[in-house]
């Protein structure tokens, strides 16, 4: 569900106050017959890439993450599907892309940061997350209207 947030904020020193606003994207679970919620996740992504930085010391602003929510019956496993997030089938599914100058080092460090903060914060278990790592190349990639080289 895309909810309309909106927070102002009152500056204690008296000047105008502050709207901020935009959408959020939440995701509800049924549950016992009433809908619940289950995450925000727009609030999880911006965590995840704040606790990333943090985790492997990359700048912010070079961190993109996305949350794409796939419909009840469009995910299998072992031939099964399912309609809502099981906790020890269907693991979440993430897929990183790290430039090809990290060391395995750091891959390593990049994967364990993504894995323990979906964990904390999705409040997914460890063990049903699913990481592939792929290696972007140096010209390989276009971005901000250029190819890009390191």
């Amino acid at each position: 569900m895309w909810t309309k947030l909106s927070v102002i904020t009152m500056p204690l020193n008296g000047s105008e106050p502050v709207e901020r606003a935009g959408h959020t994207l939440t995701v509800l679970r049924k549950i016992n017959g009433k809908w619940l919620l289950a995450r925000d996740a727009s609030a999880v992504i911006e965590g995840l890439s704040k606790d990333f930085s943090n985790a492997t010391g990359i700048g912010i602003e070079h961190i993109t993450a996305t949350w794409e929510v796939l419909p009840s019956g469009h995910y299998a496993v072992g031939g099964k599907t399912a309609l809502q997030q099981p906790p020890t089938s269907h693991p979440v599914l993430v897929d990183l892309l790290a430039p090809d100058f990290n060391a395995d080092e750091s891959i390593e460090k990049m994967l364990r940061a993504v894995s323990s903060n979906i964990s904390k914060r999705a409040d997914v278990p460890i063990n049903n997350i699913f990481i592939n790592c792929r290696k972007a190349h140096s010209g390989m990639v276009f971005d901000a209207g250029e190819i890009v080289h390191w």
